[in-house]
């Protein structure tokens, strides 16, 4: 847990949450709080409840990590000015949920069977989400209500951004947009055995 700090790098680290509590119980792997300037790379982060956490949090990389078995791989709030790239998720309730953030390039990152996104953006604006790949984003049938779908893309009041270059491959949709997202430049992306390609 890093608060307050500049100038710090996370390298190489097996971080191991606690089977024993349920996952939202549990604490996060990794948590930048009010830092700037942090390096958090080739660390490989499972069972804890989110993998990296980010929350007011500037000019920071996050790059080739591997995250499994989590509630969010990579967990982005109030964080401006930010790389994240070439991350690996797999096994997620989402790989990377990006919230309230701004300025943000997503490259190279990889998510593989997320249950409800793979990639989330709800507020972001002026960002860059580009070159990833997106597989499997399947509600479970024990867990499916009326509007649960697995979404590889949900872009949610998020406006002024970039999305292109992604593989979005066997998700329930492959990109929803809604709530006033706007403005947004959606291009060469593929989309690949979605039974709804967009919405």
């Amino acid at each position: 847990w890093l608060q307050r700090a500049e100038y710090i790098e996370i390298l190489n680290n097996t971080l191991s949450g606690n089977t024993q509590l349920r996952s939202s119980d549990r604490g996060n792997g990794i948590q930048l709080s009010s830092v700037k300037h942090v390096l958090v790379s080739g660390n490989e982060i499972f069972h804890t409840r989110d993998g990296i956490y980010i929350i007011s949090s500037q000019e920071n990389t996050i790059k080739n990590n591997i995250m499994h078995d989590l509630r969010y791989g990579i967990h982005y709030m109030y964080s401006h000015n930010n790389k994240v790239l070439n991350n690996q998720a797999y096994n997620t309730r989402a790989g990377y949920a990006l919230m309230s953030s701004r300025h943000l390039v997503v490259d190279g990152n990889s998510t593989v069977n997320s249950e409800d996104y793979g990639f989330l953006l709800n507020f972001i604006t002026s960002s860059t989400i580009s070159n990833n790949s997106i597989k499997q984003v399947w509600t479970k049938a024990e867990n499916k209500v009326l509007g649960r779908d697995g979404k590889g893309l949900f872009v949610y009041n998020s406006a002024y951004n970039t999305i292109k270059g992604n593989i979005v491959d066997t998700a329930e949709i492959g990109i929803h947009l809604t709530a006033g997202s706007e403005n947004t430049k959606v291009y060469e992306n593929s989309f690949i055995n979605n039974p709804v390609q967009v919405k």
